[in-house]
C-alpha cells in the first residue's frame, strides 16, 4: 500500500464513495425538501462522513492503521442510525481492510462479511462508475471499475438448475457472498484492478461446475443508462458458455445466450469477448442472474478465469463493438516500444473461418454464404489447434470526418494474404501481402502487411481476406496476436521505422565490422581466439539482424535467434578458455575448472541443437498458441543453464584477475561491461516480449 500504484487506486476509491455520496445526497435533498425541515443537517452529516471515510482512505494509504479502525468504528453508528448505506458499506470495507494489516483477521473476516452482505443488498449503482480521474482524456483503463462484493453466487455442480429453480425461496436461500478470493492482498489489489495481481490467484472455486451470480444493478438518477459488463478480468479469461436473465420490477425476464464457444453469428452480444450490455432507465433497478459455464482452463493463467467478477467499462469508449470496427477521428492507444506506436487493436470487428485448403473458396462464395461457416471471434480460436488456411472478415463503419484512406495491418503469421476491398460498382480490390513475400511482390512494399479502406463519413466497409497460417512469433515486429488486425497512422508509422532503423543499421554495421575484423586476424594468424571472438560476433550479428525486422526473412525468426545465441555463447565461453590459460593451473583448481568447462561446453551444444531442433518443429509443422504456457517454460532451461555458466565464467574471471594471468584484467573488464549493458537492455526486452501476451489478452 506504500507504493505509487496503492496511492492512485486508493485516491479512485476515496473519488468513487465521495461521487456516490454526493449522488445519493443529491436524491435525498430533492425528495426532503418537500417533507423534511431540517434537509441542511441532513446534507452536512453525509458530508462530514463523506470527509471521515476520506480521512480512512489517507490513513491506510499511510499505514496508520490504528487511526484508520480509530476513524472507521466512530462512523459506523452514526452512519447505521442516518441508515447511510453508502458511507456504512465503505466504511466496512476500509476497517476490514485496516485490520487485515494490523494481523486481527477474526475482525478483518466479520467486517469483511458485513461488507458484502451490505454491497449485495446495495448491488452497483450507475453514477458510482461514471467517476473517473480528472483527465481531459481519461484512457479505457481509467474507465475500468472492478464488480466483485456486490455479487451472490450459487454453485450448480450438475449444471440442471433452471431460472425458476434459482430464483425460487429454496435456491435464493443457497447463494453465497462471492468468496473466490479470500480477504487479502489479492483481493485489495483485484477490487482496484492492479496489474502486480493479475494471473497471481489460483482458483478456489469449482472449475467444472456451473455457476450462477446474481446482481443488482440501479440506473443514473437523472438518465437512461447502460451498463457495459465482463465476466473475468482478462478478455480471454472468461466462461464458453453464459446465459444472461435480466429481470424487471415486473419480474419480466429477457434473456441472452453469448459464450466464448458460441458461434460469431449466434451470439447475441457481437462482441469478440464476452461482453455485455443492460439498459435501464433513470432510476430503474434490475436484477441480473448470469448462468456460467465451462470455465476456460488453458495452461497460461491469463487464457482461464481464477475467479468470479466483472469488469465494468464505459461502452461509450468503445471503438470495437456490436460487430464493427468504428473509425473515429483520433487514434489514442500508444504502444511504446513495439510497432507501429500509435494504433488500435480490431477484435470485436473481425471474424475468421478455417478452409481445407488455400484455394477450397471463391471470394463471391464467402460473401454469400459467410453465416453458414459458422465464423469465429479471435478470441474464441485461442486455445484451439491452429488450421493452415483461414478467410477473414473486417466490419468497419467510418465515423470520421476524414474521407480519405484508412491504413491497417495484417500480423506476421500470415503468409500469401489476398485481401477484397470493395469499390462502389461491387467489384473488388485485391491487395496482396505475406510475410513469405517479397517486399517488391506485396502491393505495398514493406516488411509490414498493410492494406488501405478509402471511406467516407458514414460508410460501413466489409473487407474480406483469406490466408496461410505460418507460426507464432515470441517477440514479433508488431506484437501482434495470430487473430488481430491494427488501425494505425501509416505516416507515423514510416517516421518511427526511420528513426528506430538508423541506430539499429549502425549497431548491426559495428557489430559485422567486428565480425570481418576478428575473422580476417583469424585467417592471418590462425589463432584460436580470433576464431571464437569470429563465433561470439557473428552471433551477436545474427540474433540482432533478426530481431531489427529490417530484411523479409528475419522476422524475429525463433530459429535463427536461438542459432545466435547459442553461437554468441559458445564463443564467449571458448574466447575465454582460450585467454585465461587454465592449462598453467595445478590441483584440485585445474581438475574442477576443467570438469565445469566440460559440463557448460557439451550443454551449450545440446542446448543449441535441441531447441533449435524443437523450434524448427514449432515454425513449420505445430505453431504455438498463445494459450499454452509450454512454449515459454521450456525457454526458462536455457535461460537458467546460460544464466548459471555465465555466472560461473565471472567467477572464473575474477579469480583469473585475482592471480594476474596475461589478459585476465581487460577479459574482466569486457565481460562486465557486458553483462551490465545486457542488464540494462533487459527490460526494453521484456517489454517487447510482453506486448504480444498485452495485445492478446
Amino acid at each position: 500500500m506504500n507504493s505509487s500504484g496503492g496511492r492512485f487506486v486508493l485516491f479512485l476509491l476515496s473519488l468513487l464513495c465521495f461521487a456516490e455520496a454526493h449522488a445519493r445526497n443529491q436524491g435525498v435533498h430533492q425528495k426532503s425538501t418537500q417533507v423534511q425541515p431540517d434537509s441542511a443537517k441532513i446534507q452536512e452529516e453525509f458530508k462530514e462522513r463523506q470527509a471521515k471515510i476520506n480521512r480512512i482512505v489517507t490513513a491506510i494509504e499511510e499505514e496508520n492503521y490504528k487511526e484508520a479502525i480509530r476513524i472507521a468504528t466512530a462512523l459506523i453508528p452514526g452512519a447505521k442510525t442516518s441508515k447511510d448505506t453508502v458511507a456504512l458499506r465503505d466504511a466496512y470495507k476500509l476497517v476490514s481492510q485496516a485490520y487485515h494489516f494490523t494481523g486481527d483477521i477474526p475482525k478483518r473476516d466479520h467486517y469483511h462479511r458485513l461488507h458484502q452482505e451490505l454491497a449485495s443488498a446495495f448491488g452497483v449503482h450507475f453514477d458510482e462508475l461514471l467517476q473517473f480521474p480528472k483527465s481531459s482524456n481519461p484512457t479505457i483503463a481509467d474507465r475500468m471499475r472492478y464488480i466483485f462484493d456486490e455479487i451472490q453466487i450459487l454453485e450448480d455442480e450438475e449444471g440442471s438448475y433452471s431460472l425458476e429453480q434459482v430464483m425460487g425461496n429454496a435456491a435464493a436461500s443457497k447463494f453465497t457472498s462471492n468468496f473466490t478470493i479470500p480477504p487479502g492482498e489479492k483481493l485489495y489489489g483485484t477490487r482496484n484492478l492492479d496489474p502486480a495481481i493479475y494471473g497471481s490467484i489460483e482458483p478456489i472455486f469449482n472449475q467444472d461446475a456451473v455457476y450462477w451470480a446474481r446482481l443488482k444493478l440501479t440506473g443514473s438518477a437523472n438518465q437512461q443508462s447502460t451498463f457495459f459488463l465482463h465476466p473475468g478480468i482478462f478478455w480471454g479469461a472468461s466462461w464458453e458458455i453464459i446465459d444472461l436473465f435480466v429481470v424487471s420490477g415486473n419480474d419480466s425476464v429477457e434473456r441472452f445466450h453469448f459464450g466464448l464457444s458460441v458461434p460469431a453469428n449466434k451470439k447475441y452480444f457481437k462482441y469478440n469477448q464476452n461482453y455485455f450490455e443492460v439498459s435501464l432507465s433513470a432510476g430503474e433497478s434490475k436484477t441480473i442472474f448470469l448462468r456460467l459455464e465451462g470455465s476456460r482452463k488453458e495452461k497460461l493463467s491469463v487464457w482461464r478465469p481464477d475467479h468470479i467478477g466483472l469488469v465494468s467499462n464505459d461502452i461509450n469508449a468503445q471503438q470495437d463493438r456490436n460487430g464493427y470496427y468504428f473509425i473515429r477521428d483520433s487514434i489514442s492507444h500508444v504502444h511504446d516500444y513495439s510497432l507501429p506506436r500509435r494504433l488500435n487493436h480490431i477484435l470485436s470487428g473481425l471474424n475468421f473461418i478455417a478452409a481445407p485448403s488455400y484455394n477450397a473458396y471463391e471470394v463471391q462464395d464467402v460473401i454469400a454464404r459467410w453465416n453458414e461457416f459458422n465464423p469465429s471471434f479471435p478470441y474464441q480460436l485461442i486455445g484451439h489447434d491452429t488450421a493452415a488456411y483461414y478467410w477473414g472478415k473486417l466490419s468497419i463503419i467510418n465515423t470520421a470526418r476524414f474521407a480519405g484512406e484508412h491504413s491497417f495491418l495484417m500480423p506476421e503469421q500470415w503468409d500469401d494474404i489476398e485481401i477484397y476491398i470493395p469499390n462502389e460498382d461491387g467489384s473488388y480490390t485485391t491487395y496482396y501481402s505475406g510475410n513469405n513475400l517479397r517486399p517488391s511482390k506485396k502491393t505495398i512494399p514493406s516488411q509490414f502487411n498493410i492494406f488501405r479502406v478509402r471511406a467516407l463519413e458514414g460508410d460501413t466497409v466489409l473487407v474480406y481476406f483469406k490466408f496461410k497460417s505460418n507460426r507464432v512469433f515470441l517477440g514479433a515486429l508488431t506484437s501482434l496476436n495470430k487473430f488481430e488486425v491494427f488501425h494505425f497512422y501509416e505516416a507515423q508509422l514510416w517516421k518511427d521505422r526511420f528513426e528506430q532503423s538508423i541506430w539499429v543499421i549502425l549497431v548491426i554495421g559495428a557489430l559485422f565490422i567486428q565480425l570481418l575484423y576478428y575473422f580476417i586476424l583469424f585467417f592471418i594468424n590462425r589463432e584460436k581466439s580470433y576464431f571464437y571472438l569470429t563465433f561470439f560476433f557473428f552471433g551477436l550479428f545474427l540474433a540482432s539482424l533478426n530481431s531489427a525486422n529490417i530484411a523479409y526473412w528475419f522476422q524475429s525468426n525463433q530459429v535463427i535467434q536461438l542459432i545466435g545465441i547459442s553461437f554468441t555463447f559458445y564463443g564467449l565461453f571458448r574466447f575465454s578458455e582460450s585467454i585465461l590459460t587454465w592449462d598453467e593451473e595445478k590441483g584440485w583448481v585445474k581438475t574442477w575448472i576443467k570438469r565445469i568447462n566440460q559440463v557448460i561446453h557439451y550443454g551449450l551444444i545440446l542446448l543449441a541443437t535441441s531447441f533449435t531442433a524443437y523450434a524448427f518443429y514449432r515454425y513449420y509443422f505445430d505453431a504455438i498458441d498463445y494459450s499454452n504456457e509450454n512454449p515459454f517454460k521450456l525457454l526458462n532451461v536455457p535461460i537458467w543453464f546460460i544464466g548459471g555458466a555465465l555466472v560461473v565464467l565471472l567467477i572464473q574471471a575474477v579469480y583469473a584477475s585475482f592471480k594476474r594471468k596475461k589478459f585476465a584484467h581487460f577479459f574482466l573488464v569486457f565481460y562486465v561491461v557486458l553483462l551490465a549493458s545486457s542488464v540494462a537492455l533487459a527490460p526494453v526486452g521484456l517489454k517487447l516480449l510482453g506486448g504480444g501476451i498485452a495485445g492478446a489478452s
